[in-house]
């Protein structure tokens, strides 16, 4: 409670210099909590955006494997129209610009290589979304230095080397929302062909 000016008066000197040193320092003391949590409460905010990204990244690399074993198989059943879809790769560019140490923490000299693999697959993925049916996946593959099972190799690899950081940053519920065996093997597998 605020005293009147009466009874403020009628205070002895040291109840006056405590009411003082209360009325100061209590906003002084809230401004230094304030500033001495906003560290933790910044550092917080940033794991829940990397949280964010990694788990993005995941979604990413899941998806275009499944549309490109689609895309596959579309091909070996010389389908006239191929799966609509396109590669994702928005999240998987981002993240070597912001969290390149912890992409690279398991790494055993390929660090230097794995930014230009995601550039490649966001490349190739923009070349095969152009393609129309079987036809045109035919002559991509014989035209061009990648072929689609290349494509699809090279995005499992990326989701294979980023498959420590996503277990490790993501949490229970997130993993399983990725499905059930949501990451590739040690082996590259394509239509019963071990490669």
């Amino acid at each position: 409670m605020i005293p009147t000016r009466e009874q403020f008066q009628k205070w002895s000197l040291p109840s006056k210099w405590s009411y003082w040193a209360a009325v100061i320092g209590i906003p002084v003391g809230i401004i230094s909590l304030g500033l001495g949590l906003f560290p933790f409460i910044q550092s917080d905010t940033e794991g829940i955006e990397r949280n964010r990204l990694i788990f993005q990244v995941a979604q990413e690399l899941r998806y275009n494997h499944e549309w490109l074993s689609e895309v596959a198989t579309a091909v070996s059943e010389r389908a006239e129209v191929l799966p609509i879809g396109s590669l994702k790769s928005d999240a998987l560019m981002t993240l070597p610009n912001r969290e390149y140490q912890r992409v690279t923490e398991q790494a055993y000299g390929e660090e230097k290589y794995i930014y230009q693999e995601a550039l490649k697959l966001k490349d190739l993925g923009a070349a095969l979304s152009k393609l129309k049916n079987y036809s045109d996946v035919e002559i991509f593959n014989r035209q061009a230095t990648y072929s689609l099972h290349d494509i699809l190799f090279l995005n499992d690899f990326l989701h294979w080397y980023l498959r420590p950081l996503i277990e490790k940053e993501l949490n229970r519920q997130q993993l399983y929302s990725l499905g059930w065996r949501p990451f590739p093997g040690d082996r590259f597998n394509r239509r019963g062909h071990d490669r």
